[in-house]
Formats: structure tokens, C-alpha cells, sequence
């Protein structure tokens, strides 16, 4: 293809959201399923609280073009793959605030289930 025929935004200009996700994720070598882990555990700074599996349908669902995705989302794919949100190809809110939660704003993490088990020498019963 020469120069002349090249769309003025460059070759990724016309991409869909799809596309470049599908694109940024296979180019990290991750799945859909390891996207949405290290989704999970970037959303946990940010006060998200969707879980690995509904995090993995969305992906699956983003990639095929089934639902479009909202500005918190955009900017957790965004920051989970390491890349500006505009390469997402998505307009961006410009009043759309990401920033990382604070501790008062942070849900209660999960509890560690180590916390329930008690030693013989809690137990007097033992």
C-alpha cells in the first residue's frame, strides 16, 4: 500500500475498540483470562469491585463486539495493559476522573481465610 492511500490518522485510524484490545492483549501474550486477573488486581487500587469472571465476560464480549465499554473500564484495560487509553481508540470523557482510591474509599479487602484457623494453642478445649 503506498503513502497516498493511507488514512491521515495512520494505519490504526479506523480500528475498532475490538481490534485494538484483542491486539494489545495477544501482544502481551495473555489471554482473556489473564487479562482479567491482572484487571482485578489494578481495579482493586481503584476501588473496583468486579470479579475475575465477570471481568473474563467482559473481555470476551468487548473483543467480539457485543457490548461497548464504559470510561471506568477504559481506563482500567488501559492502565492494566500499560498503554495511553486514547491508543483504545474509545473517546475519552474529559470529565472522567481515575485516580487510585484512598484508604476510606477502598472496600473491605476479602479476609484472608488463614484468619480463621485457630491454633491448638487458642483452643483451650485442645
Amino acid at each position: 500500500m503506498d503513502q497516498s492511500s493511507r488514512k491521515a490518522g495512520g494505519p490504526s485510524e479506523g480500528v475498532s475498540f475490538a481490534r485494538r484490545l484483542r491486539r494489545a492483549r495477544m501482544a502481551r501474550k495473555w489471554g482473556q483470562l489473564g487479562l482479567a486477573e491482572r484487571m482485578y488486581k489494578v481495579g482493586l487500587d481503584y476501588g473496583g469491585s468486579a470479579t475475575v469472571t465477570s471481568l473474563k465476560g467482559m473481555i470476551s464480549k468487548w473483543e467480539r463486539g457485543e457490548k461497548s465499554v464504559g470510561q471506568d473500564n477504559l481506563h482500567l484495560l488501559a492502565e492494566t495493559l500499560g498503554i495511553p487509553v486514547e491508543d483504545l481508540g474509545v473517546p475519552v470523557d474529559p470529565d472522567f476522573v481515575w485516580q487510585k482510591s484512598t484508604a476510606e474509599d477502598a472496600p473491605p479487602s476479602p479476609a484472608d481465610p488463614a484468619d480463621n484457623i485457630q491454633s491448638d494453642e487458642d483452643d483451650p478445649d485442645a
